[in-house]
């Protein structure tokens, strides 16, 4: 996961947790305030009954009825039960309400004083009144039908805003977090178009930005400019050290030349295996210096047509190596102009084949080489097929690196920079050059990506 989406998380879910606390809070505070709150109604409507049977000398049933009928404060089906000290009922009101008590009832409020319960919805309220002249037990019970709905509205409420304000706050957590990020993402940007030290591009920094990132980007183009100026000054070195050589080595090898013709036949073939010497030499230097303009002969692209490349290669490798046997076939049956075509530079394109043709000449037995070229969804495939030595797995992971020379090598020249070459040409262009076993023969395949 990245830091932007990272982060955006985290913040989201911190908050989501918080809220969701606080919200919790909030209804069991206000759940208990409820509770206690009409626990204190019932308590003071039970007071009212007693206060009233206290301050008459005689009970007067139904006086306490339509006291009952006519209270301003009832409640949503209010059953009231009065008791004297024998647990006898003395009062009970009017509406159809049934209470479940017990005699047991009675006697735990003699011994606590009160208590409260629930039965369903129903709140039930029991008081225990001990005066100097009468003691009374009163159970009164109800619905409390307001408070419950304003807890239930609460609840609503809270649950509507808290998911409104939770899929806010991840919305504008995001949008703040990817504002805070986006230097970095543009940082990264930038750094993905810088593909070539030849021409350097420069990370925009806006002046006097504290921004940790921009700080970077700075301390990043200080960086990038010193590895430009030692990538230039090492391209410098070997270009200018391989024409430096190329100049003596071709004097030597004119001298040797003319100095074979002359001596005696012990001395021609020592000055000749100087001369191959020499030549190997001058193969090396040269390739040293094809690898050092590689990048720079990249950005010369061009529409080239990869067949007619390879006849050109085909034509070449046929004049150098006469006794060369090359089969060349198209496995597509419908392979247009365009599907042929690719962008690249002609001339490396052309090196890149020549070597690869030179290669498979040099390491195949009887000298015949099968090349294919075929299409998979688009993509053009170019293998090629000798029926060399075999590599070994630890040889072929070694195979694209300077300088490597298989055991199949032992009686062949070369300089072991042949296929490094290839490579590097191949993937300037995003094209892959894979090597494989084949029906028991040496196969390299060329994947020609599209841009």
């Amino acid at each position: 996961m990245t830091i932007k989406g990272k982060t955006s998380l985290l913040i989201s879910i911190s908050f989501t947790i918080l809220f969701t606390s606080v919200c919790a809070f909030i209804i069991h505070q206000f759940t208990n305030f409820r509770k206690e709150e009409f626990k204190e109604r019932l308590h003071e409507k039970a007071i009212n009954y007693v206060r009233l049977l206290v301050g008459v000398k005689e009970i007067n049933k139904e006086l306490l009825r339509k006291i009952d009928q006519n209270s301003i404060n009832k409640l949503y089906e209010e059953k009231t039960l009065i008791f004297d000290s024998t647990f006898h009922l003395i009062f009970s009101s009017l509406d159809d309400t049934k209470i479940q008590w017990s005699t047991d009832d009675l006697i735990y409020l003699k011994k606590h004083g009160s208590f409260i319960r629930k039965n369903n919805d129903t709140d039930i309220y029991g008081l225990y009144y001990d005066s100097e002249k009468r003691d009374f037990y009163i159970i009164v019970s109800a619905k409390d039908t307001i408070g419950q709905g304003i807890l239930n509205y609460l609840n609503f409420l809270i649950v509507g805003v808290g998911i409104f304000f939770i899929i806010l706050t991840w919305i504008i957590s995001f949008l703040i977090v990817k504002r805070q990020i986006d230097p970095l993402d543009k940082f990264t940007a930038q750094i993905k178009s810088i593909n070539n030290l030849n021409e350097i591009t420069h990370l925009s920094i806006p002046q006097n930005s504290k921004n940790e990132i921009h700080l970077i980007s700075k301390e990043f183009n200080y960086m990038i400019n010193r590895i430009s100026e030692i990538y230039q000054k090492q391209k410098e070195f070997t270009s200018n050290a391989s024409h430096e050589f190329r100049t003596p080595l071709a004097r030597i090898t004119a001298q040797l030349e003319n100095q074979i013709n002359v001596v005696n036949d012990d001395l021609k073939i020592f000055l000749r295996k100087i001369l191959i010497d020499i030549n190997q030499l001058k193969e090396l230097i040269d390739s040293l210096l094809l690898l050092s303009k590689i990048d720079t002969e990249k950005t010369n692209l061009e529409i080239i047509r990869i067949d007619e490349c390879l006849y050109d290669s085909i034509e070449k490798a046929h004049k150098q190596y006469p006794d060369y046997k090359i089969q060349f076939s198209i496995t597509a049956k419908e392979l247009d102009v365009q599907k042929l075509e690719i962008k690249s530079n002609a001339a490396l394109m052309h090196i890149a084949l020549d070597n690869l043709l030179r290669n498979a000449y040099q390491y195949s037995l009887s000298k015949n080489v099968s090349i294919n070229l075929d299409e998979d969804n688009n993509i053009l495939v170019l293998s090629l097929n000798n029926d060399g030595v075999l590599l070994s797995p630890l040889e072929q992971k070694k195979l694209f690196t300077p300088f490597m020379r298989g055991s199949n090598s032992t009686n062949h020249q070369g300089v072991g920079l042949g296929l490094r070459i290839v490579n590097r040409i191949l993937s300037a262009y995003n094209f892959k050059l894979i090597y494989s076993i084949v029906d028991n023969k040496n196969c390299f395949t060329i994947i020609f990506n599209k841009p």
